[in-house]
């Protein structure tokens, strides 16, 4: 009786033991989730950065392309942005008004016609 009675033991043991096994990996396997999931929310958090700072770079060069295209676009004799307005075009001149098309005429010996 003494045998099978440390048989029932070993047994209930081998089960035991099992058990924390079981326990163990389920542990292990839970903080794996975790850690995986921490990495992915980290990824994720990183990608918006780099579009965020993408999206800023792009509105950026867009200001300055705008800024860029406004001082291109100046009335040759008194240097008002016409970006966006009407204006009068001689030769390879833009003028905000007549009255600068006829000061800069004046005012340049080459442009006579």
């Amino acid at each position: 009786m003494a045998a099978a009675e440390a048989e029932v033991a070993a047994c209930q043991l081998a089960v035991t033991e099992a058990a924390i096994i079981t326990e163990m990996q389920k542990e292990k396997l839970k903080d794996k989730r975790k850690r995986a999931a921490q990495r992915k929310k980290e990824k994720k958090r990183e990608e918006r950065l780099v579009a965020e700072a993408a999206t800023a770079e792009a509105a950026a060069e867009a200001e300055e392309a705008a800024a860029r295209a406004a001082t291109k676009c100046k009335c040759a004799q008194c240097g008002v942005g016409l970006l966006g307005a009407d204006f009068f075009d001689r030769w390879d001149y833009k003028y905000c008004t007549t009255q600068c098309m006829r000061a800069h005429n004046a005012t340049s010996p080459n442009l006579d016609p």
